[in-house]
């Protein structure tokens, strides 16, 4: 049509495209190994992005160019290469299939954090997507943190937790990363996996949703539930002596007592011995094998840290017998991080009651008593309408925990007497079995019911510098105690985080592991009943009480004393110090148990008994943490006066 202006921008692409032959139609590992460039800051081997150097991956990565794939899910360990998954995936759509896509990270933290560490550099070191992106600039360039703008399509980056940049946008491809730490509500909303998967409903049939991440607790583990509506697939590899193929598993990895590095995998068929320099042509050789027929259009991935070319047998093993020292925790992450196998999180509750009665039955102490084995004390302390609940701990090392004592002080909150009992009970001195003085080192009390009498208490002058004040958090932190920003001496706790500890050394059965816990011979059933009062919501992941009305006190306290231990930070090995200080029976090895004291023996009548003075050992001093620096107060602050009557 004359008189109508075109841009030349569109006329030289259209006479390229009826000039220049198509771009050739590649697969994702096929355009990786082509194109895909590693930087020294991405890789220990930069350079080009070889492919089989991780052969397990070349099954996945051709999942998401497959036409006839909609869906596909990789459960898996950390350090198996599901980073450069994604990676290359974002950079094969930008280059090879441009569309609008969207990558969701369990906070927007997080996925700012990847656009700068993972992203940038990708597209930096890759000259066939740099030339695509448009240089960092002012806002609304098409080359910001959260957002990249290329032809044919841009790339948002956001939240699990941002309901707006859920809904925000149309899009074509979705990718998740670390579903398992994707919060299960997005506020009003829902669940924010379903929330973004409803953004690519305008492109039926052209979709893609990526979902990659480590598992975590088995109920409810959302990357496990996606997993299994998939195929389920497995990477088999044969056996360098017999040839059988199969998965690899940690069971068949097998070690010399005390001798790490003798670790070997047996095969399961032969039980001929497989060592790490087998195991790149076993990578080379190997399959993905489906377990079963999915839902149409999904296919899933299964891979654990065995599979790294990188990481010896020898080093999995030391790592596990390091993992397990810690208790469950320890294992935990084991499981999750190494295996990537979900967490068996749970354990009817009437059965752990009766357990743990019969664990405490078998202890060999009562309350009051400190058994040998116990380093330090905590105490953690419940503030109800009617009285004052404080439970203190024995810790002692690899995690070991004993329970000494429940005391109960009843009384108003709002009288003065009340804490004065409080204060002599935590005060008191406590008697190990080998005869030694013992106070208790670190007291957390919550400071949210009668919160002004208890800042008061907190500021006593024999409890400053040995009790600190917390209260609840309602999200999870960073961390387990974070220093209140208005309020001296306060301190938020993550609750979910601890009781997770508690309960993971509840779980444990075997009294040689760290971490167990003990309780004394005379415990009663009503105990163990706060203490389990709680179960975790498999869908907030919170802890929410079984039953309407279960008191739940000892639990509280319990979370208590684990912060008081985190306040008190012991350094590495300190523990152990005061455990092996603590067992030397006071007078020497030599002298008699402190429970069974001698006799003492009559002189002979006809004998006068010989007078010697009297030779007063001075028992050695425990170790002493290092001395603080003194704190310095502000000139420009005036000095608070002291509440009266406290």
């Amino acid at each position: 049509m004359q008189g109508v202006l075109r841009n030349p921008q569109d006329v030289v692409q259209d006479v390229q495209r009826r000039i220049l032959p198509p771009p050739p139609v590649l697969s994702l590992s096929e355009w990786a190994d082509r194109e895909r460039v590693l930087g020294p800051e991405e890789s220990s081997e930069p350079g080009r992005w070889k492919t089989n150097r991780v052969p397990y991956l070349k099954g996945p990565m051709d999942a998401v160019s497959d036409p006839n794939v909609r869906t596909i899910v990789m459960m898996c360990s950390a350090r198996v290469g599901k980073t450069e998954l994604l990676n290359n995936a974002v950079g094969y759509f930008i280059d090879q299939d441009p569309a609008p896509m969207l990558i969701v990270h369990p906070t927007i933290g997080d996925a700012k954090n990847w656009s700068k560490e993972k992203l940038a550099p990708m597209i930096a070191n890759t000259p066939a997507i740099r030339m695509k992106i448009k240089e960092a600039g002012p806002r609304e360039s098409g080359n910001e943190i959260q957002r990249k703008v290329f032809p044919g399509g841009y790339i948002y980056l956001t939240g699990g937790n941002s309901a707006s940049g859920l809904k925000a946008r149309t899009t074509r491809i979705v990718i998740f990363d670390e579903v398992e730490n994707i919060a299960k509500e997005a506020g009003e909303f829902g669940d924010p996996i379903e929330l973004a998967k409803t953004r690519t409903t305008t492109y039926p049939g052209r979709y893609k949703h990526l979902l990659v991440s480590t598992p975590g607790n088995r109920d409810g583990s959302s990357i496990e539930t996606a997993f299994k509506q998939g195929n389920m697939s497995r990477y088999e590899v044969p056996c360098p002596h017999c040839g059988a193929r199969d998965h690899l598993r940690w069971p068949q990895i097998k070690w010399d007592q005390d001798d790490p590095d003798s670790a070997r995998y047996v095969c399961a068929q032969c039980q001929g011995s497989i060592l790490d320099r087998h195991k790149k042509d076993m990578l080379d050789l190997g399959l993905w094998v489906p377990q079963k027929e999915g839902k149409s259009g999904v296919v899933s991935y299964h891979l654990n840290a065995l599979y790294n070319p990188w990481i010896s047998f020898s080093d999995l093993v030391k790592v596990f017998l390091e993992k397990k020292a810690k208790g469950p925790a320890g294992l935990k992450t084991f499981i999750n991080e190494y295996l990537g196998e979900t967490w068996n999180d749970k354990l009817h509750e009437e059965e752990k009651v009766e357990g743990l009665l019969k664990r405490a039955r078998v202890s060999g102490y009562m309350t009051d008593e400190v058994p040998v084995g116990v380093g330090m004390l905590v105490a953690g302390i419940d503030v109800q309408g009617d009285r004052v609940e404080v439970v203190v701990r024995g810790i002692g090392a690899k995690g070991v925990r004993w329970t000494i004592k429940h005391q109960v002080v009843g009384g108003n909150p709002m009288m003065v007497g009340l804490w004065d009992r409080v204060e002599k009970f935590l005060n008191d001195t406590w008697i190990t079995k080998a005869g030694h003085k013992m106070k208790i080192r670190k007291i957390c009390i919550d400071e949210g019911f009668h919160s002004k009498h208890v800042k008061a208490f907190a500021n006593r002058p024999s409890l400053r510098g040995r009790i600190s004040m917390v209260k609840g958090a309602s999200v999870r932190q960073q961390k387990w105690c974070l220093q209140a920003k208005r309020v001296k001496g306060l301190y938020t706790i993550d609750t979910v985080s601890i009781k997770d500890v508690v309960y993971d050394g509840i779980r444990i059965v075997d009294p040689e592991m760290g971490g167990y816990q003990w309780f004394p011979k005379d415990t009663e059933q009503t105990y163990f009943d706060q203490l389990l009062s709680n179960r975790r919501d498999p869908k907030t992941h919170r802890y929410e009480p079984i039953s309407d009305g279960a008191r739940e006190e000892i639990l509280d306290c319990h979370v208590y004393c684990e912060a008081a231990l985190e306040l008190f930070n012991p350094r590495k090995g300190e523990i152990e110090e005061m455990v092996a200080f603590y067992a030397v029976p006071i007078g020497g090895p030599s002298a008699p148990p402190p429970d069974e004291p001698s006799l003492p023996q009559d002189p002979p009548e006809e004998a006068e008994p010989e007078i010697v003075a009297p030779v007063v050992v001075e028992p050695p001093r425990p170790p002493r943490r290092p001395a603080r620096p003194p704190q310095t107060r502000s000139p420009h602050l005036p000095r608070r006066k002291p509440l009266m009557g406290w």
